[in-house]
């Protein structure tokens, strides 16, 4: 049986009226379709006014609602709090500690892109207010490092065979997959450097890429740089087992 708010102004009881948190939720929904006083929210609702006043003063102490400067009820900060903190791309979690220790090696830009259908999403950045590629950003499958590692190595990135040779011939292909890294020099004046990121199976799930810059594609420092993206990579790699560990998978 429902425990319910009483219309009387008494104790709640057991297995009369409508339920609490369906009474709740009405009183909230009439909140959230404008300001609104208590006497209106009762009308609307068909709940009385004390119960309606009790209802509201409890959303009101976990900021659901809050009073406008007229004194009436509106949608308070926590819902919208609530949504921005639902759960995030574990890759999140650590990637501005691992992108800011690669800015710090290499001196350059860096991403995390993962594959989506047949777009790259970047996921984090290390400068994100001036950003070569944006956090959100998304990018077609091109010439570019990023996508040789993921084509190279990733199943949940797709492109036609058309395409595929057109980005990277199978012996390219091949020394990526030996070296572990890909480079391209697609941006004038820039080396992209990228590593893959692997999940607990050891498929590769993502791509961290450096975007150096002033330095020659054939340069000797291009391989101590892309020896730390995929330093990057592993640590990305070491921190989707934890996070997975963490949600209890193992």
């Amino acid at each position: 049986m429902a425990v319910s708010i009483n219309d009387d102004g008494g104790a709640a009881r057991v297995g009369a009226g409508l339920p609490a948190l369906e009474k709740t939720f009405s009183v909230l929904d009439k909140v959230a379709q404008g300001p609104i006083s208590v006497a209106k929210a009762a009308r609307l609702t068909g709940i009385s006014r004390g119960s309606v006043h009790r209802i509201i003063k409890a959303l009101e102490t976990k900021r659901f609602v809050v009073r406008d400067m007229l004194g009436r009820y509106v949608i308070g900060p926590s819902p919208a709090e609530m949504s921005a903190a639902r759960v995030r791309d574990p890759l999140q979690h650590d990637c501005d500690t691992v992108l800011g220790e690669l800015r710090d090696a290499t001196g350059s830009e860096s991403c995390i892109f993962r594959p989506d259908e047949l777009e790259l999403v970047c996921i984090g950045s290390s400068h994100p207010t001036a950003a070569l590629v944006p956090v959100g950003g998304r990018l077609p499958p091109s010439v570019d490092a990023t996508t040789q590692v993921l084509i190279a190595w990733s199943g949940a990135f797709r492109v036609s065979a058309a395409r595929m040779n057109e980005i990277a011939a199978p012996a390219v292909l091949a020394a990526v997959r030996q070296l572990g890294f890909a480079k391209s020099a697609v941006r004038p004046g820039v080396v992209d450097l990228s590593a893959p990121v692997r999940d607990h199976r050891g498929e590769v799930v993502a791509a961290v890429t450096a975007y150096v810059r002033g330095v020659p594609v054939s340069h000797p420092a291009i391989n101590s740089f892309a020896k730390q993206v995929q330093i990057a990579g592993s640590e990305l790699t070491d921190a989707l087992r934890r996070a997975r560990h963490r949600l209890g998978h193992f």
